[in-house]
């Protein structure tokens, strides 16, 4: 045991603000060497038990984590996971000057601890020498609010088991609505744990979390992540892609929607808008990339003229009553698509679509904008892939069907 603990190493998980993409700090997670049985975690902690070698397991992980605090950037924190099963263990190594405000100390709840005298007053000396405490795997263990209510968290982790697919299950949503409104009241900071999807997400953001953790944001590296998630810093940028395409969310009573053309003709998909009455008001250049119809073919004619002449993918034509730009502007909701349409020389394609109702000041809707790709260059886009498209949703609490694209493919080989 004593060889497979000189090979443990710490691995770094970023922990990241969902507004501003910020790294706020790193959990420290510990592996075994790579390629070796050992480098799952349950393994470690496995034969750890069997051989009576807890106490020793969770000595080196906590030297571990005091050591990996120095490679960190200044204003970041450490999260560093402790068993309560070994009270007698003092938190810090002997020799490691480490301010307790940067090191943050994560209970699970997998552990019993209301019941547990002992385990209470640990985390009393803890916060009394300054560290901040962290309720992880809330949802899972025991007692998850008496847990929280006993010992008062400064933050609360909520385990991907709740948050997993929130974003196409209401009742996940709802659960973790309910548990970040409990936390607010409290005082406590929420983190999500395990996002793994763009949509995922997306969905946290609208929900009003302000932290996540995941492998979309980072997965576990022996070093790590930079100040800034490149993923949610992309986010950033397609929310001002809205700002800029829309002018302003809503359209002034009375007048028709017009967005800015070069801006649109700056994006690599196909995007045409709609007054109400289908007449095309306006196509950038990608569509006529795709489809081979011109703007000057195009605008001032009704879509419903058989122009791409959308058809669903059992030959079923769309260009009357099933419209998907009818039923959008009817529903008042945006609308995802895979259907057919006609290129000019004849033949047909596959593709993605998504339309978008368009809103004046009154909320009336005044017309539609769809955005549309061939699916063979969505179906065969990279895991870090994101079109850019998806930033074209008028209304800022839209912006999560961007997952109409991309972001309901979960990233594979955890």
């Amino acid at each position: 045991m004593s060889l497979l603990l000189d090979a443990l190493w710490p691995a770094f998980q970023p922990v990241v603000n969902l507004e501003s993409g910020q790294v706020i700090g790193h959990e420290v997670l510990v592996r075994g060497p790579a390629g070796s049985p050992w480098e799952a975690p349950a393994l470690i902690f496995s034969e750890a038990s069997r051989l009576g070698q807890q106490r020793a397991v969770e000595e080196t992980c906590r030297r571990l984590a005091f050591s990996a605090r120095r490679r960190l950037p200044p204003d970041q924190i450490l999260f560093m996971n402790v068993d309560m099963q070994e009270p007698g263990l003092p938190l810090r190594p002997r020799g490691r000057c480490v301010h307790p405000e940067n090191v943050v100390i994560e209970i699970s709840e997998q552990q019993e601890i209301l019941n547990n005298p002992g385990a209470l007053e640990l985390v009393r000396t803890w916060r009394a020498a300054g560290h901040r405490i962290v309720l992880d795997d809330y949802g899972t263990g025991h007692a998850s609010l008496g847990t929280m209510l006993a010992i008062q968290p400064d933050m609360v982790k909520i385990d991907r088991f709740i948050m997993a697919g929130l974003d196409h299950d209401r009742r996940r949503r709802e659960a973790i609505a309910a548990v970040a409104h409990l936390a607010r009241e409290m005082g406590v900071t929420v983190v999500v744990e395990g996002v793994e999807t763009i949509a995922e997400m997306r969905a946290l953001r609208k929900l009003g979390i302000d932290y996540a953790q995941g492998f979309l944001l980072g997965r576990p590296a022996p070093e790590p992540a930079g100040s800034l998630c490149a993923v949610v810093a992309q986010e950033g940028r397609l929310r001002q892609t809205v700002r800029a395409v829309a002018g302003k969310p809503e359209v002034a009573a009375g007048e028709r929607a017009v967005f800015d053309q070069t801006l649109l003709d700056s994006f690599t998909e196909a995007i045409y808008y709609v007054d109400r009455r289908r007449t095309l008001l306006q196509w950038n250049r990608a569509a006529e990339e795709i489809s081979g119809f011109t703007r000057l073919e195009v605008v001032g004619r009704r879509c419903m003229d058989h122009i791409l002449d959308h058809e669903d993918l059992e030959g079923t034509k769309l260009c009357s009553a099933l419209c998907p730009l009818v039923h959008a502007m009817a529903d008042g909701e945006p609308r995802q698509d895979v259907v057919r349409l006609q290129h000019k020389d004849g033949h047909r394609q596959q593709v993605v679509t998504l339309v978008i109702p368009v809103r004046r000041a009154d909320g009336h809707i005044v017309g539609a904008l769809e955005v549309f790709r061939p699916a063979a260059d969505v179906a065969g886009e990279g895991q870090g892939a994101e079109p850019e498209i998806g930033a074209l949703h008028l209304r800022p609490e839209l912006t999560a069907l961007l997952s109409a694209f991309s972001g309901q493919r979960r990233l594979a080989d955890q």
